[in-house]
């Protein structure tokens, strides 16, 4: 039995996958959830540490600009996000500016 299977898929491969979070569709909400769950995932423990429960605890609660934000937050490198969470450095978005805020006030307020 082959593992492969020769069927064409109806995805086109040379266009790009939607990484909208305010979705209508369910299906399409739960593999953006777990594409942003996944993204969570940085190479600096001192960035999980602070990303991924906040968004486990609190990015349902975001309005969809929030959302939006969040997911534009995670295209940044670890060293960006880094310097952004240590205050060595700003994000040119305020918005930006503010979610980093929000991500650290939550991480903060449970010590």
């Amino acid at each position: 039995m082959p593992i492969c299977n020769d069927k064409k898929s109806d995805h086109n491969d040379d266009q790009p996958v939607s990484t909208s979070v305010d979705s209508t569709s369910a299906d399409s909400t739960t593999v953006d959830m777990a594409r942003l769950r996944w993204q969570c995932r940085r190479g600096m423990k001192e960035l999980e540490v602070l990303i991924q429960p906040f968004f486990e605890q609190h990015f349902l609660h975001l309005d969809n600009v929030q959302k939006d934000d969040f997911a534009e937050l995670l295209k940044a490198s670890d060293v960006e996000l880094y310097a952004w969470f240590l205050g060595y450095e700003q994000p040119d978005s305020d918005r930006l500016a503010a979610l980093i805020d929000m991500i650290q006030s939550a991480a903060y307020s449970k010590v």
